[in-house]
């Protein structure tokens, strides 16, 4: 997204990976060969484009549109908002799931892409990697870990800023990042402590792809719990759009997956049969003020964006009939200070249940897991 130049129109790849290249790149001497100065910026973001191919469309006082390149399936992608106009290639070679390609200051691109995604628009979302997802990517074939991010905040035990009876965690809230090749090393430390196993919950790592040693030959990106990959070290593009892809087609095969839980009817040999599943979140340490944990996940605003009517089944059980504000769609859930069941409908998206339980880990902890996403994860690691 580039608000004082636009960006060429790409005939080839060639030429698209060359402008990507002379972003990251420092600027040269006048008349000299050699770089000088800092590198520029390369930041790819993944998004689920749920607006069915519109080519135009407004969110939270902005407008966009999509314009064609030379290059099949590689977009413009046309923003104005705020007196100014920015672009970025979009890749829509995934169908649903499409990267946004920038060199924007990351404020100015993190700001575009909550505008695109917030409010009421239904043309596009965020992507939501949990925990396990983003292990699963740093453990896959071609990548390291080599720094990590992690936040943890309280918010959803405790009454207001004093805590309150029993509803205070032990952590009330934790930020720590390391970078380097002791990263490894630290993660394991701080994930067998038992203070701190079920609390920290990544939401950025540093993975680099390609071969150590040359930086012509390799990419060292920061991937964060929000889809974003901000290229930092290295200079092989196509190395950075490798792991961009990859970590893609991992998040769409376990947005898969969960739809296939979606609750429904089929055909079978003329008989209409029952199919789908619950999705089980098991709640490693209880909810220790459970009306105080549905109030503020239902409550309508990010970064949940669930609303529900809940119902008491008996003492300390009660169902919740939701909807998803994003795309409307209803999900009904079964709470406990245990456990929590998620029914999904048939027009419900698997997004969702990925939005629910990125942020149930960032805010309360790691100790919150569904081992149905996470065997997901897991199985795409193995593939990748």
């Amino acid at each position: 997204m580039t608000s004082a130049n636009r960006l060429p129109r790409v005939q080839t790849k060639k030429e698209f990976h060359e402008c990507l290249e002379g972003w990251i790149s420092p600027p040269r001497h006048k008349g000299g060969e050699r770089p000088v100065g800092r590198r520029g910026r390369l930041r790819s973001y993944v998004l689920e484009a749920s607006g069915g191919g519109k080519k135009e469309g407004s969110a939270g006082g902005m407008r966009w549109s999509v314009a064609d390149t030379g290059v099949d399936k590689l977009k413009i992608l046309r923003v104005e908002c705020g007196g100014g106009v920015h672009e970025a290639f979009m890749d829509t070679a995934g169908g649903r799931f499409c990267v946004l390609h920038t060199n924007e200051r990351s404020k100015t691109a993190t700001g575009i892409v909550d505008r695109l995604t917030g409010g009421w628009s239904r043309s596009f979302d965020r992507v939501w990697m949990h925990h396990g997802m983003l292990e699963a990517i740093a453990k896959g074939a071609g990548n390291s870990l080599r720094g990590f991010g992690a936040k943890y905040s309280g918010d959803l035990s405790r009454k207001g800023k004093e805590g309150g009876r029993g509803g205070a965690p032990e952590i009330e809230s934790l930020s720590m990042a390391i970078d380097g090749p002791v990263a490894r090393g630290v993660d394991r430390a701080v994930h067998n402590a038992e203070c701190l196993g079920n609390v920290v919950a990544y939401n950025r790592l540093r993975i680099m792809r390609g071969q150590a040693g040359n930086p012509d030959e390799h990419a060292i990106d920061d991937v964060t719990s929000s889809g974003c990959f901000a290229m930092k070290r290295g200079r092989s593009v196509l190395d950075h759009l490798d792991l961009v892809g990859v970590s893609k087609d991992v998040y769409s095969n376990v947005v898969g997956g969960i739809e296939e839980c979606r609750l429904g009817t089929r055909q079978v040999g003329g008989k209409h049969v029952a199919r789908g599943r619950a999705l089980d979140f098991a709640f490693r340490k209880p909810i220790p003020d459970l009306q105080l944990f549905m109030r503020r996940v239902f409550s309508t605003t990010r970064p949940f964006r669930l609303w529900g009517l809940e119902s008491r089944l008996e003492d300390g059980y009660f169902n919740v009939a939701g909807v998803d504000l994003h795309t409307g769609s209803s999900m009904n859930f079964e709470i406990t200070r245990d456990f929590m069941r998620v029914y999904l409908s048939a027009e419900s998206r698997g997004s969702a249940v990925l939005r629910l339980l990125t942020n149930l880990q960032l805010y309360y902890g790691r100790g919150i897991a569904c081992e149905r996403v996470d065997q997901l994860a897991r199985s795409e690691r193995i593939r990748k």
